[in-house]
Protein backbone atom coordinates (compact mmCIF):
# COMPACT_ATOMS: atom_id res chain seq x y z
CA UNK A 1 0.00 0.00 0.00
CA UNK A 2 3.07 2.08 0.72
CA UNK A 3 4.67 1.48 -2.71
CA UNK A 4 4.39 5.19 -3.60
CA UNK A 5 4.62 9.06 -1.31
CA UNK A 6 1.35 9.87 -2.40
CA UNK A 7 -0.37 7.43 -0.47
CA UNK A 8 2.15 7.09 2.33
CA UNK A 9 0.93 10.86 2.84
CA UNK A 10 -3.12 9.77 3.43
CA UNK A 11 -1.79 6.75 5.63
CA UNK A 12 -0.48 9.54 8.29
CA UNK A 13 -4.16 11.04 8.94
CA UNK A 14 -6.42 8.65 10.32
CA UNK A 15 -9.63 10.35 8.18
CA UNK A 16 -7.64 9.75 4.68
CA UNK A 17 -6.70 6.23 5.79
CA UNK A 18 -10.01 5.13 5.94
CA UNK A 19 -11.21 7.64 2.83
CA UNK A 20 -8.22 5.20 0.95
CA UNK A 21 -9.91 2.00 2.44
CA UNK A 22 -13.81 2.69 1.38
CA UNK A 23 -12.08 3.97 -2.28
CA UNK A 24 -10.00 1.04 -2.27
CA UNK A 25 -13.79 -1.22 -1.83
CA UNK A 26 -15.32 2.14 -4.16
CA UNK A 27 -12.97 1.43 -6.88
CA UNK A 28 -12.70 -2.54 -7.43
CA UNK A 29 -9.55 -3.00 -4.80
CA UNK A 30 -7.40 -0.56 -6.99
CA UNK A 31 -5.65 2.49 -6.05
CA UNK A 32 -4.39 4.50 -8.29
CA UNK A 33 -0.46 5.85 -8.13
CA UNK A 34 -0.52 9.59 -8.74
CA UNK A 35 -1.53 11.97 -5.55
CA UNK A 36 -4.08 14.33 -7.89
CA UNK A 37 -5.81 10.92 -9.36
CA UNK A 38 -6.21 10.02 -5.90
CA UNK A 39 -7.92 13.30 -4.57
CA UNK A 40 -9.52 12.99 -8.07
CA UNK A 41 -11.17 9.78 -6.71
CA UNK A 42 -11.51 10.59 -3.38
CA UNK A 43 -13.44 13.56 -4.20
CA UNK A 44 -16.10 12.11 -6.18
CA UNK A 45 -16.36 9.20 -3.87
CA UNK A 46 -16.89 12.18 -0.84
CA UNK A 47 -19.18 14.22 -3.15
CA UNK A 48 -21.62 11.11 -3.71
CA UNK A 49 -21.71 10.53 0.23
CA UNK A 50 -22.60 14.36 0.70
CA UNK A 51 -24.78 15.11 -1.86
CA UNK A 52 -27.49 11.70 -0.99
CA UNK A 53 -30.35 12.53 1.05
CA UNK A 54 -33.61 10.82 2.01
CA UNK A 55 -36.87 12.30 1.10
CA UNK A 56 -40.28 11.38 2.53
CA UNK A 57 -42.80 10.56 -0.44
CA UNK A 58 -46.48 9.79 0.96
CA UNK A 59 -46.99 7.55 -2.15
CA UNK A 60 -43.67 5.48 -2.57
CA UNK A 61 -42.16 6.01 0.71
CA UNK A 62 -38.43 6.79 1.18
CA UNK A 63 -36.70 7.97 -1.89
CA UNK A 64 -33.07 9.02 -2.75
CA UNK A 65 -32.74 12.89 -3.84
CA UNK A 66 -29.47 14.62 -4.43
CA UNK A 67 -28.63 18.37 -3.62
CA UNK A 68 -27.61 18.98 -7.18
CA UNK A 69 -31.05 17.87 -8.11
CA UNK A 70 -32.59 20.03 -5.53
CA UNK A 71 -30.30 22.80 -7.16
CA UNK A 72 -31.04 22.59 -10.49
CA UNK A 73 -27.27 21.86 -11.67
CA UNK A 74 -25.72 19.12 -12.78
CA UNK A 75 -23.17 17.48 -10.51
CA UNK A 76 -20.42 18.80 -11.88
CA UNK A 77 -21.82 22.46 -11.82
CA UNK A 78 -21.95 21.84 -7.95
CA UNK A 79 -18.51 20.69 -7.71
CA UNK A 80 -17.37 24.23 -9.04
CA UNK A 81 -19.21 25.97 -7.08
CA UNK A 82 -17.78 24.32 -4.10
CA UNK A 83 -13.81 24.47 -5.77
CA UNK A 84 -14.72 28.41 -6.02
CA UNK A 85 -15.72 28.18 -2.24
CA UNK A 86 -12.38 26.18 -1.31
CA UNK A 87 -10.33 29.19 -3.49
CA UNK A 88 -12.41 31.77 -1.55
CA UNK A 89 -11.70 30.49 2.20
CA UNK A 90 -8.16 29.33 1.56
CA UNK A 91 -7.21 33.22 -0.25
CA UNK A 92 -9.35 34.61 2.75
CA UNK A 93 -7.15 32.33 5.50
CA UNK A 94 -4.03 32.68 3.89
CA UNK A 95 -4.33 36.63 3.75
CA UNK A 96 -5.51 36.69 7.37
CA UNK A 97 -2.10 35.37 8.42
CA UNK A 98 -3.83 31.60 8.79
CA UNK A 99 -0.39 29.15 9.09
CA UNK A 100 -0.15 25.38 9.57
CA UNK A 101 -2.02 22.89 7.43
CA UNK A 102 -5.45 23.85 9.77
CA UNK A 103 -8.68 23.52 7.39
CA UNK A 104 -10.87 27.40 6.98
CA UNK A 105 -13.69 28.00 8.21
CA UNK A 106 -16.85 28.20 6.37
CA UNK A 107 -19.52 30.63 7.52
CA UNK A 108 -22.69 29.11 6.63
CA UNK A 109 -24.16 31.97 5.15
CA UNK A 110 -21.29 32.53 2.99
CA UNK A 111 -21.98 28.35 2.06
CA UNK A 112 -25.63 28.65 1.36
CA UNK A 113 -25.36 32.19 -0.51
CA UNK A 114 -22.31 30.21 -3.01
CA UNK A 115 -24.88 27.57 -3.44
CA UNK A 116 -27.94 29.07 -4.03
CA UNK A 117 -26.12 31.76 -6.42
CA UNK A 118 -24.96 28.84 -8.73
CA UNK A 119 -26.03 28.03 -12.19
CA UNK A 120 -29.32 25.87 -10.97
CA UNK A 121 -32.46 26.80 -12.33
CA UNK A 122 -34.91 25.58 -9.54
CA UNK A 123 -36.11 27.74 -6.52
CA UNK A 124 -34.72 25.96 -2.67
CA UNK A 125 -35.34 27.74 0.27
CA UNK A 126 -33.20 28.50 2.52
CA UNK A 127 -34.55 26.81 5.44
CA UNK A 128 -34.33 23.31 3.30
CA UNK A 129 -30.83 23.92 2.08
CA UNK A 130 -29.86 24.30 5.63
CA UNK A 131 -31.91 21.07 7.04
CA UNK A 132 -30.02 19.77 4.34
CA UNK A 133 -26.43 20.91 4.84
CA UNK A 134 -26.60 20.22 9.13
CA UNK A 135 -24.91 16.99 10.18
CA UNK A 136 -24.01 16.01 7.38
CA UNK A 137 -20.21 14.22 6.57
CA UNK A 138 -18.60 13.90 3.14
CA UNK A 139 -17.11 16.44 1.10
CA UNK A 140 -18.35 19.66 3.66
CA UNK A 141 -18.44 18.55 7.73
CA UNK A 142 -20.90 20.68 9.69
CA UNK A 143 -18.83 22.11 12.68
CA UNK A 144 -21.86 23.61 14.69
CA UNK A 145 -22.91 27.09 15.12
CA UNK A 146 -23.64 27.49 11.19
CA UNK A 147 -19.40 26.81 10.75
CA UNK A 148 -18.99 24.39 7.83
CA UNK A 149 -15.15 23.24 6.70
CA UNK A 150 -13.82 20.81 4.44
CA UNK A 151 -12.94 17.31 5.62
CA UNK A 152 -9.30 17.82 5.56
CA UNK A 153 -6.72 20.37 4.15
CA UNK A 154 -5.38 18.63 1.62
CA UNK A 155 -9.02 18.95 0.06
CA UNK A 156 -9.24 22.57 0.16
CA UNK A 157 -5.90 22.56 -1.31
CA UNK A 158 -7.33 20.24 -3.99
CA UNK A 159 -10.76 22.01 -4.23
CA UNK A 160 -8.69 25.46 -5.04
CA UNK A 161 -6.33 23.86 -7.05
CA UNK A 162 -9.07 22.56 -9.89
CA UNK A 163 -10.74 26.23 -9.26
CA UNK A 164 -7.42 27.78 -10.77
CA UNK A 165 -7.18 25.32 -13.40
CA UNK A 166 -10.50 25.52 -14.53
CA UNK A 167 -10.01 29.63 -14.56
CA UNK A 168 -7.18 29.20 -17.01
CA UNK A 169 -5.25 31.55 -15.41
CA UNK A 170 -1.37 30.65 -15.37
CA UNK A 171 -0.41 34.33 -13.82
CA UNK A 172 -2.53 34.20 -10.71
CA UNK A 173 -1.23 30.56 -10.16
CA UNK A 174 2.11 31.60 -10.57
CA UNK A 175 1.94 34.65 -8.56
CA UNK A 176 0.31 33.00 -5.46
CA UNK A 177 2.90 30.12 -5.57
CA UNK A 178 6.06 32.26 -5.73
CA UNK A 179 4.89 35.44 -3.34
CA UNK A 180 2.81 33.34 -0.94
CA UNK A 181 4.75 29.50 -0.85
CA UNK A 182 3.41 28.53 2.38
CA UNK A 183 -0.31 28.73 1.55
CA UNK A 184 -0.34 28.08 -1.81
CA UNK A 185 2.94 25.24 -2.78
CA UNK A 186 0.46 22.94 -2.28
CA UNK A 187 -2.59 23.56 -4.27
CA UNK A 188 0.04 25.04 -6.96
CA UNK A 189 1.46 21.07 -7.68
CA UNK A 190 -2.16 19.49 -7.61
CA UNK A 191 -2.95 22.30 -10.39
CA UNK A 192 0.05 21.43 -11.99
CA UNK A 193 -0.63 17.75 -11.64
CA UNK A 194 -4.46 18.64 -12.76
CA UNK A 195 -2.63 20.44 -15.94
CA UNK A 196 -0.35 17.70 -16.80
CA UNK A 197 -3.10 15.36 -16.85
CA UNK A 198 -5.63 17.28 -18.90
CA UNK A 199 -2.97 19.02 -21.67
CA UNK A 200 0.67 18.70 -21.72
CA UNK A 201 1.38 21.66 -23.63
CA UNK A 202 -0.53 23.62 -21.18
CA UNK A 203 1.70 21.89 -18.36
CA UNK A 204 4.71 22.60 -19.91
CA UNK A 205 3.27 26.57 -20.36
CA UNK A 206 3.03 26.58 -16.40
CA UNK A 207 6.35 25.12 -16.56
CA UNK A 208 7.95 28.23 -18.49
CA UNK A 209 5.77 30.70 -16.26
CA UNK A 210 7.29 29.46 -12.90
CA UNK A 211 10.93 29.13 -14.67
CA UNK A 212 11.26 31.54 -17.42
CA UNK A 213 15.15 32.21 -17.76
CA UNK A 214 18.32 30.59 -17.61
CA UNK A 215 20.28 30.73 -14.38
CA UNK A 216 23.08 33.03 -15.11
CA UNK A 217 26.42 31.98 -13.70
CA UNK A 218 27.39 35.32 -13.18
CA UNK A 219 24.84 35.37 -10.46
CA UNK A 220 26.51 33.17 -8.05
CA UNK A 221 25.33 32.84 -4.28
CA UNK A 222 24.49 36.41 -3.63
CA UNK A 223 21.12 36.84 -2.36
CA UNK A 224 18.72 38.01 -5.06
CA UNK A 225 14.85 37.63 -5.97
CA UNK A 226 13.35 34.77 -3.86
CA UNK A 227 10.56 34.12 -5.81
CA UNK A 228 12.63 33.19 -9.05
CA UNK A 229 13.60 30.63 -6.33
CA UNK A 230 10.42 29.68 -5.47
CA UNK A 231 8.86 29.37 -9.22
CA UNK A 232 12.08 27.17 -10.13
CA UNK A 233 11.19 25.25 -7.18
CA UNK A 234 7.38 24.89 -7.71
CA UNK A 235 8.55 23.70 -11.72
CA UNK A 236 10.75 21.06 -10.61
CA UNK A 237 8.57 19.85 -7.96
CA UNK A 238 5.82 19.62 -10.54
CA UNK A 239 7.78 17.70 -12.97
CA UNK A 240 9.11 15.57 -10.99
CA UNK A 241 5.74 14.37 -9.56
CA UNK A 242 3.87 14.41 -13.06
CA UNK A 243 6.69 13.67 -15.49
CA UNK A 244 8.39 10.10 -16.98
CA UNK A 245 11.82 11.57 -17.60
CA UNK A 246 13.34 9.77 -20.36
CA UNK A 247 15.64 10.05 -23.65
CA UNK A 248 12.53 10.34 -26.14
CA UNK A 249 11.37 13.67 -24.81
CA UNK A 250 11.49 16.78 -27.49
CA UNK A 251 15.08 18.42 -27.64
CA UNK A 252 12.73 21.40 -26.86
CA UNK A 253 11.93 20.06 -23.25
CA UNK A 254 15.51 18.36 -22.45
CA UNK A 255 16.29 22.49 -22.93
CA UNK A 256 13.50 22.87 -20.32
CA UNK A 257 14.94 20.27 -17.93
CA UNK A 258 18.65 21.10 -18.33
CA UNK A 259 17.37 24.78 -17.40
CA UNK A 260 15.82 23.56 -14.16
CA UNK A 261 18.48 21.31 -13.12
CA UNK A 262 20.43 24.42 -12.67
CA UNK A 263 17.79 26.44 -10.56
CA UNK A 264 17.39 23.30 -8.46
CA UNK A 265 21.01 22.73 -7.57
CA UNK A 266 21.09 26.85 -6.84
CA UNK A 267 18.33 26.45 -4.44
CA UNK A 268 20.36 22.95 -3.13
CA UNK A 269 23.39 24.90 -2.76
CA UNK A 270 22.21 28.04 -1.54
CA UNK A 271 20.70 29.77 1.75
CA UNK A 272 17.68 31.44 1.02
CA UNK A 273 14.98 28.83 1.22
CA UNK A 274 14.65 27.10 4.02
CA UNK A 275 16.22 23.46 4.67
CA UNK A 276 13.05 22.00 4.12
CA UNK A 277 12.52 23.62 0.82
CA UNK A 278 16.20 22.70 -0.16
CA UNK A 279 15.71 18.95 0.80
CA UNK A 280 12.79 19.34 -1.93
CA UNK A 281 14.54 20.46 -4.53
CA UNK A 282 17.25 17.48 -3.60
CA UNK A 283 14.11 15.68 -4.15
CA UNK A 284 13.15 16.63 -7.36
CA UNK A 285 16.88 16.48 -8.59
CA UNK A 286 16.74 12.86 -8.09
CA UNK A 287 13.34 12.79 -10.17
CA UNK A 288 14.85 14.30 -13.55
CA UNK A 289 18.61 13.93 -13.37
CA UNK A 290 21.36 15.27 -10.77
CA UNK A 291 24.22 17.44 -12.53
CA UNK A 292 26.52 16.84 -10.37
CA UNK A 293 26.79 12.89 -11.06
CA UNK A 294 28.39 11.30 -14.12
CA UNK A 295 26.23 8.45 -15.57
CA UNK A 296 29.34 7.28 -16.99
CA UNK A 297 31.67 6.63 -14.61
CA UNK A 298 29.92 5.01 -11.90
CA UNK A 299 27.94 8.02 -10.90
CA UNK A 300 30.86 9.73 -8.93
CA UNK A 301 31.01 13.60 -8.86
CA UNK A 302 31.89 15.54 -11.92
CA UNK A 303 34.23 17.53 -10.13
CA UNK A 304 38.16 17.28 -10.15
CA UNK A 305 39.44 13.61 -8.64
CA UNK A 306 35.93 12.77 -9.19
CA UNK A 307 35.17 14.54 -5.81
CA UNK A 308 37.68 13.77 -3.46
CA UNK A 309 39.68 16.63 -1.80
CA UNK A 310 42.86 17.43 -0.34
CA UNK A 311 43.73 17.17 3.13
CA UNK A 312 47.08 17.69 4.15
CA UNK A 313 49.43 15.90 6.03
CA UNK A 314 49.44 17.42 10.21
CA UNK A 315 48.72 17.15 13.50
CA UNK A 316 45.34 17.97 15.30
CA UNK A 317 44.01 17.27 18.78
CA UNK A 318 41.34 14.45 18.65
CA UNK A 319 38.77 13.67 20.93
CA UNK A 320 36.61 16.17 23.57
CA UNK A 321 38.37 19.28 25.59
CA UNK A 322 38.10 18.80 28.86
CA UNK A 323 36.80 22.58 28.85
CA UNK A 324 33.77 20.82 26.52
CA UNK A 325 32.64 18.18 29.27
CA UNK A 326 29.48 18.95 30.72
CA UNK A 327 29.41 19.77 34.32
CA UNK A 328 25.77 19.15 36.35
CA UNK A 329 24.08 22.07 34.82
CA UNK A 330 25.42 21.75 31.23
CA UNK A 331 23.49 22.71 28.17
CA UNK A 332 23.35 18.65 27.24
CA UNK A 333 21.28 15.51 29.19
CA UNK A 334 23.29 12.82 30.79
CA UNK A 335 23.56 10.98 27.44
CA UNK A 336 26.28 13.42 26.59
CA UNK A 337 27.95 12.88 29.85
CA UNK A 338 28.06 9.01 28.82
CA UNK A 339 29.25 9.59 25.39
CA UNK A 340 32.10 12.01 26.35
CA UNK A 341 33.59 9.19 28.20
CA UNK A 342 34.19 7.55 24.74
CA UNK A 343 36.23 10.44 23.78
CA UNK A 344 38.83 10.81 26.44
CA UNK A 345 42.00 11.37 26.63
CA UNK A 346 42.08 14.50 23.99
CA UNK A 347 45.28 14.05 22.64
CA UNK A 348 47.75 14.90 19.30
CA UNK A 349 47.36 12.77 16.15
CA UNK A 350 49.73 13.06 13.35
CA UNK A 351 47.84 12.11 9.69
CA UNK A 352 49.80 11.29 6.64
CA UNK A 353 47.93 13.11 3.79
CA UNK A 354 44.91 12.09 2.18
CA UNK A 355 42.12 12.52 -0.49
CA UNK A 356 38.18 12.07 1.19
CA UNK A 357 34.96 12.20 -0.80
CA UNK A 358 32.91 15.64 -1.10
CA UNK A 359 29.79 13.62 -0.48
CA UNK A 360 28.53 10.04 1.30
CA UNK A 361 28.37 7.11 -0.86
CA UNK A 362 24.97 8.15 -3.08
CA UNK A 363 22.32 5.35 -3.71
CA UNK A 364 22.74 5.77 -7.09
CA UNK A 365 26.70 5.15 -6.90
CA UNK A 366 26.33 2.29 -4.59
CA UNK A 367 23.30 0.47 -7.32
CA UNK A 368 26.10 0.58 -9.71
CA UNK A 369 28.50 -2.22 -7.54
CA UNK A 370 25.30 -4.14 -6.46
CA UNK A 371 24.40 -4.43 -10.44
CA UNK A 372 27.62 -5.42 -11.65
CA UNK A 373 28.90 -7.68 -9.05
CA UNK A 374 25.45 -9.44 -7.45
CA UNK A 375 26.17 -8.60 -4.29
CA UNK A 376 23.60 -9.67 -2.25
CA UNK A 377 21.82 -6.79 -0.95
CA UNK A 378 18.60 -5.73 -1.61
CA UNK A 379 17.50 -3.53 1.48
CA UNK A 380 19.17 -0.28 0.27
CA UNK A 381 16.72 0.05 -2.36
CA UNK A 382 14.16 0.23 0.37
CA UNK A 383 15.13 3.85 2.04
CA UNK A 384 16.00 7.33 -0.15
CA UNK A 385 16.67 8.89 -3.75
CA UNK A 386 19.16 8.21 -5.95
CA UNK A 387 21.30 11.20 -4.51
CA UNK A 388 20.72 10.63 -1.44
CA UNK A 389 23.40 9.22 0.68
CA UNK A 390 23.14 5.16 0.15
CA UNK A 391 22.09 3.40 3.83
CA UNK A 392 21.10 -0.06 4.85
CA UNK A 393 24.30 -0.72 4.27
CA UNK A 394 26.90 -2.61 6.62
CA UNK A 395 30.74 -2.53 7.12
CA UNK A 396 30.80 -5.40 5.10
CA UNK A 397 29.05 -4.14 2.62
CA UNK A 398 30.69 -0.64 2.55
CA UNK A 399 34.17 -2.66 2.55
CA UNK A 400 33.28 -4.43 -0.69
CA UNK A 401 32.41 -1.64 -2.49
CA UNK A 402 35.49 -0.51 -1.94
CA UNK A 403 37.41 -2.91 -3.25
CA UNK A 404 34.96 -2.98 -6.40
CA UNK A 405 35.70 0.38 -6.90
CA UNK A 406 39.42 -0.03 -6.57
CA UNK A 407 38.99 -2.68 -9.02
CA UNK A 408 38.27 0.13 -11.84
CA UNK A 409 41.89 1.46 -11.50
CA UNK A 410 40.46 5.35 -11.55
CA UNK A 411 42.84 7.68 -9.25
CA UNK A 412 45.95 7.42 -10.86
CA UNK A 413 47.60 4.28 -8.43
CA UNK A 414 46.29 6.05 -5.48
CA UNK A 415 43.32 3.40 -3.48
CA UNK A 416 39.95 3.63 -2.17
CA UNK A 417 39.05 2.94 1.32
CA UNK A 418 36.90 3.55 4.15
CA UNK A 419 38.86 6.24 6.43
CA UNK A 420 40.64 5.35 9.96
CA UNK A 421 38.67 7.11 12.65
CA UNK A 422 41.55 9.68 12.48
CA UNK A 423 41.09 10.54 9.23
CA UNK A 424 37.91 10.59 9.51
CA UNK A 425 37.94 13.32 12.56
CA UNK A 426 40.66 15.52 10.67
CA UNK A 427 38.76 15.83 7.34
CA UNK A 428 35.42 16.54 8.93
CA UNK A 429 37.04 19.64 12.31
CA UNK A 430 38.98 20.72 9.31
CA UNK A 431 41.28 22.80 11.40
CA UNK A 432 38.24 23.51 13.96
CA UNK A 433 38.64 22.70 18.21
CA UNK A 434 35.04 23.33 18.80
CA UNK A 435 31.74 21.17 19.41
CA UNK A 436 30.87 21.41 15.69
CA UNK A 437 33.25 22.02 12.78
CA UNK A 438 31.37 25.99 12.74
CA UNK A 439 31.21 26.26 16.31
CA UNK A 440 30.08 25.28 19.93
CA UNK A 441 25.90 25.28 18.14
CA UNK A 442 23.85 23.54 15.47
CA UNK A 443 20.90 24.66 14.02
CA UNK A 444 18.69 23.19 11.43
CA UNK A 445 20.54 25.39 8.48
CA UNK A 446 23.66 23.49 9.10
CA UNK A 447 22.86 19.96 9.38
CA UNK A 448 19.92 17.40 8.99
CA UNK A 449 19.69 15.84 12.06
CA UNK A 450 16.75 15.06 14.90
CA UNK A 451 15.43 18.64 15.72
CA UNK A 452 15.35 19.05 11.85
CA UNK A 453 11.22 18.58 10.18
CA UNK A 454 13.06 16.78 7.42
CA UNK A 455 13.20 13.25 9.67
CA UNK A 456 15.04 11.36 6.82
CA UNK A 457 17.65 11.37 4.73
CA UNK A 458 17.97 14.26 1.91
CA UNK A 459 20.29 14.73 -1.10
CA UNK A 460 24.00 14.98 -0.98
CA UNK A 461 24.92 18.46 -0.28
CA UNK A 462 22.05 19.84 1.18
CA UNK A 463 24.00 21.80 3.78
CA UNK A 464 26.76 23.64 2.28
CA UNK A 465 26.63 26.31 5.37
CA UNK A 466 27.97 23.41 7.62
CA UNK A 467 30.94 23.65 4.95
CA UNK A 468 31.89 25.31 1.60
CA UNK A 469 32.94 24.20 -1.53
CA UNK A 470 36.41 23.72 -0.61
CA UNK A 471 35.37 20.95 2.35
CA UNK A 472 33.50 17.56 2.80
CA UNK A 473 29.92 18.02 3.02
CA UNK A 474 27.21 16.27 5.31
CA UNK A 475 29.62 14.89 8.08
CA UNK A 476 27.58 15.91 10.39
CA UNK A 477 24.19 14.38 10.04
CA UNK A 478 22.14 12.76 7.67
CA UNK A 479 23.86 9.12 7.70
CA UNK A 480 26.26 7.82 10.55
CA UNK A 481 29.62 6.91 8.83
CA UNK A 482 31.27 3.72 8.64
CA UNK A 483 35.31 3.71 9.74
CA UNK A 484 38.04 1.03 9.65
CA UNK A 485 38.79 0.68 13.07
CA UNK A 486 37.08 -1.51 15.86
CA UNK A 487 35.49 0.22 18.65
CA UNK A 488 37.43 0.65 21.61
CA UNK A 489 35.94 2.45 24.93
CA UNK A 490 37.99 5.07 25.49
CA UNK A 491 41.02 6.47 23.24
CA UNK A 492 43.88 5.01 25.83
CA UNK A 493 46.38 3.94 24.11
CA UNK A 494 44.69 4.44 20.62
CA UNK A 495 47.50 5.30 17.94
CA UNK A 496 48.81 8.17 17.33
CA UNK A 497 49.78 8.42 13.94
CA UNK A 498 46.05 8.16 11.95
CA UNK A 499 46.42 4.34 11.17
CA UNK A 500 43.30 2.53 11.76
CA UNK A 501 43.03 1.35 15.49
CA UNK A 502 42.87 -3.06 14.41
CA UNK A 503 42.93 -5.58 17.16
CA UNK A 504 44.51 -8.60 16.04
CA UNK A 505 42.61 -10.97 17.84
CA UNK A 506 39.17 -9.24 16.89
CA UNK A 507 36.58 -11.91 15.91
CA UNK A 508 34.30 -10.86 12.83
CA UNK A 509 31.12 -9.74 15.00
CA UNK A 510 33.58 -7.10 16.92
CA UNK A 511 31.83 -3.71 16.14
CA UNK A 512 33.43 -0.90 14.03
CA UNK A 513 33.29 2.42 15.23
CA UNK A 514 30.59 4.57 13.23
CA UNK A 515 30.85 8.76 13.01
CA UNK A 516 28.71 12.06 12.45
CA UNK A 517 25.34 10.87 13.64
CA UNK A 518 22.37 10.95 11.20
CA UNK A 519 19.21 12.66 9.99
CA UNK A 520 17.11 11.01 13.01
CA UNK A 521 20.21 11.81 15.80
CA UNK A 522 20.32 14.45 18.76
CA UNK A 523 22.51 17.66 18.95
CA UNK A 524 25.14 16.09 21.35
CA UNK A 525 25.31 13.04 18.85
CA UNK A 526 26.73 14.84 16.09
CA UNK A 527 29.32 16.49 17.64
CA UNK A 528 32.58 16.63 15.87
CA UNK A 529 34.25 14.45 18.70
CA UNK A 530 31.04 11.65 19.01
CA UNK A 531 31.64 8.15 18.02
CA UNK A 532 29.98 4.98 18.51
CA UNK A 533 30.15 1.48 17.37
CA UNK A 534 28.16 -0.80 15.91
CA UNK A 535 28.29 -4.50 14.62
CA UNK A 536 30.04 -4.61 11.13
CA UNK A 537 26.81 -7.01 9.58
CA UNK A 538 24.15 -4.21 10.71
CA UNK A 539 22.21 -2.66 8.18
CA UNK A 540 19.98 0.66 9.10
CA UNK A 541 18.68 3.33 7.21
CA UNK A 542 20.56 5.75 9.36
CA UNK A 543 23.72 4.17 8.45
CA UNK A 544 25.78 4.64 5.15
CA UNK A 545 29.59 5.46 4.77
CA UNK A 546 32.12 7.91 3.23
CA UNK A 547 35.47 7.26 0.98
CA UNK A 548 38.96 8.00 1.74
CA UNK A 549 41.81 7.71 -1.66
CA UNK A 550 45.47 6.89 0.02
CA UNK A 551 48.96 6.56 -1.67
CA UNK A 552 48.32 2.82 -0.76
CA UNK A 553 45.83 0.60 0.54
CA UNK A 554 45.25 0.49 4.07
CA UNK A 555 43.41 -1.96 5.92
Amino acid sequence: MFATRSLLEFSRSPLLLTLLASLHVFRGRHLPEKREAIYAQSLELLLDIWERHKKKDDCNGDRTVRLSQELGMEQDQLLRVIAKLAFEVHKAQGEAGGTGRSVADIPGQMLMTALMDGPGSRDIRPKRLEEFLSCRAGILVDRGEGVYCFPHRTFQEYLAARYLTELDDNGTLIELTTQFPGQWREVGLLAAARSYEAYVPGFWDLIDGWCPDDLSESEGFDKFDESKLWGALMAGLAVAESVKIGRDMSDRRQVKLARLRAWLLRIVRGKELPALERASAGNALAKIGDPRFDTRVFYLPKEKNNGFIEVTEGVFLMGIQDALVPGPKALFDDQFKISSYYEMPYHKVKVPGFFIARYPVTKAQYRVFVQETGHENDEFEDYGDDNHPVSRVSWHDAYAYCQWLNSKDLFGGMKVSLPTEAQWEKAERWGTDTLYPWGNEIDSEQANYGDLSIQETCCAGCFQQGGNEDQPLDMIGNVWEWTLDHFHDTYDKAPDDGSAWIDTDAGESTPRVIRGGAFNSPAEDCRSACRSGSLPSYRDRDLGFRLVLLPGRQE
